[in-house]
C-alpha cells in the first residue's frame, strides 16, 4: 500500500496488540497502543511458543534478544499421572524451535522495540464514534480523546469494542478451570527444556523451564464456571488434587507461594464472519478466543498481526488488503479453535474406560504420524 501515512489505533498491549504495532511500524504506518491498565504486568504467567509464531517474531528482528530471555523446547512428552511416557513430540521444524519463556518477558521484548511515546497506560476505551475526514473519534475513561484513521481491538477475550461494532456472541464455556504459575526452580530432569504435560482423569498438569532457574507449571480440573476459589484456597485445593501423581508435581506446587497461583475458567468465542467493521479491525483473542489446549492462542494472535501487517503492504487499498486478512485468517483459526476444543474433551474425560483408551491411542500412534497431526499448525508462517 502506498499510502503509509494512515495511523492505527491499537487497544491492548497484550502480546497480538504489540506484535501488530512492531509489524505495522515496520511497514511505516503510524501506530499508537492504549492499554487499560497502568502497568504492564502478567504475573505468574509463562508460554510455550511454536514455530509458526517463533519464526514471525525472528521476522520482525527479534531473533537475537528472543533466544536470550527463551529457551528451546527440542521434546514435548506426554505423561500418565504415574509418570509413563505416552508420547514425545518434537517441534522443531526445519531451522524454527519451540520456545519457552515467560509472558512478561516478551511483552517487555516488544515494547522495548517501541519508541516509548507509542504506549500509552491507564488508556481504557469507552466509546469509539466517526470523526472528521473519516477518522474513528475514540474517547477514554480518564476523559483524553484521540482520532485515528482505524482501530484495531487487541483487548482479548472480553473485548468490549468487539460487543459494540460487531454482531456479540455468548462465550462457549468449558467444563474445567485451569491454574497457573512460576516457580523459582527447575526440576531435575526438565533443565535442557524438556516440557511435559500429564493427563489423568479429568486434570492435567503441565511442566515447562523458561530458563533463569525459573519454571513455569498450568493445570487443570473439571468444575463449574462458577466454582472459583479464592486466593488462599488454590493451593490446598490443588495439591489435594495432585497428591497421588508423579513426581515433581507435588514438589513445584508445594514451592509455589500461596499469592502467585492465577485462576481461569476456561472459554472460547465463536470465530466472527466479519473482522472489520466501520474503521475497527479484530486481532487475536478479541476475534477468536479459544481453549488453550494446542497452546496457540498467542501465537494465532501472532499469525494476526503478521498477516495484517503483510495484507497492508502488498494490497492497493486498504479495504482489499482488510478483506483478504480476514479471509486468510478465518479458516485457519476456525480448525485450530474447534482442534482445540476436542482436544480438551479428551483430556478432560474422566471414564476410567474412556482414558484408557485415550492412553493407548496415543501411546501406538506412530511419532511420524503425530508430527504429521501438528506439523500443519507448527509449520513456520515466515519462509527464509
Amino acid at each position: 500500500m502506498q499510502n503509509t501515512n494512515l495511523n492505527f489505533a491499537i487497544i491492548g498491549a497484550g502480546i497480538g496488540g504489540l506484535t501488530v504495532a512492531l509489524a505495522l511500524k515496520q511497514q511505516g504506518f503510524g501506530v499508537a497502543v492504549y492499554e487499560r491498565t497502568s502497568v504492564m504486568t502478567e504475573i505468574g504467567a509463562g508460554l510455550l511458543l511454536s514455530p509458526n509464531a517463533v519464526s514471525i517474531l525472528d521476522a520482525l528482528g527479534l531473533r537475537e534478544e528472543l533466544r536470550t530471555i527463551s529457551i528451546e523446547t527440542p521434546e514435548w512428552r506426554v505423561l500418565n499421572s504415574n509418570g509413563a511416557i505416552l508420547a514425545k513430540i518434537h517441534p522443531q521444524v526445519g531451522e524454527v524451535p519451540g520456545l519457552s519463556l515467560r509472558r512478561s518477558d516478551l511483552q517487555q521484548l516488544l515494547v522495548r522495540r517501541l519508541e516509548p511515546n507509542l504506549i500509552h497506560l491507564d488508556f481504557e476505551a469507552i466509546q469509539i464514534t466517526p470523526g472528521k475526514d473519516g477518522r474513528r473519534l475514540i474517547d477514554f475513561a480518564n476523559g483524553e480523546q484521540v482520532t485515528h484513521d482505524w482501530v484495531i481491538a487487541a483487548d482479548g477475550i472480553h473485548s468490549q469494542i468487539r460487543n459494540s461494532f460487531f454482531q456479540e456472541t455468548v462465550q462457549r464455556r468449558s467444563h474445567y478451570v485451569g491454574w497457573r504459575a512460576m516457580v523459582d526452580f527447575i526440576p531435575k530432569g526438565w533443565e535442557n527444556g524438556m516440557v511435559t504435560e500429564t493427563w489423568g482423569r479429568g486434570m492435567r498438569f503441565g511442566l515447562a523451564s523458561t530458563g533463569s532457574n525459573r519454571c513455569y507449571w498450568y493445570a487443570s480440573a473439571n468444575r463449574g464456571f462458577d466454582q472459583a476459589t479464592k486466593l488462599e484456597e488454590r493451593k490446598p485445593l490443588l495439591l489435594q488434587l495432585f497428591k497421588e501423581w508423579h513426581h515433581p508435581v507435588k514438589d513445584v506446587l508445594s514451592a509455589t507461594p500461596h499469592g502467585q497461583i492465577l485462576e481461569t475458567s476456561i472459554a472460547e468465542r465463536p470465530v466472527p464472519k466479519h473482522w472489520h467493521k466501520n474503521g475497527v479491525i479484530l486481532l487475536g483473542d478479541a476475534a477468536h478466543a479459544m481453549t488453550p489446549n494446542l497452546g496457540q492462542g498467542a501465537a494465532m494472535a501472532v499469525e494476526d498481526a503478521w498477516e495484517l501487517s503483510e495484507c497492508l503492504k502488498n494490497n492497493p487499498t486498504i479495504s482489499r488488503a482488510l478483506n483478504l486478512y480476514e479471509q486468510h485468517r478465518r479458516h485457519r483459526v476456525q480448525i485450530v479453535q474447534w482442534a482445540s476444543r476436542w482436544v480438551g474433551l479428551a483430556i478432560q474425560t474422566e471414564s476410567p474406560f474412556l482414558c484408557a483408551i485415550r492412553d493407548n491411542l496415543v501411546r501406538i500412534t506412530p511419532s511420524f504420524a503425530t508430527r504429521a497431526s501438528l506439523r500443519w499448525i507448527f509449520q513456520p508462517s515466515v519462509k527464509d
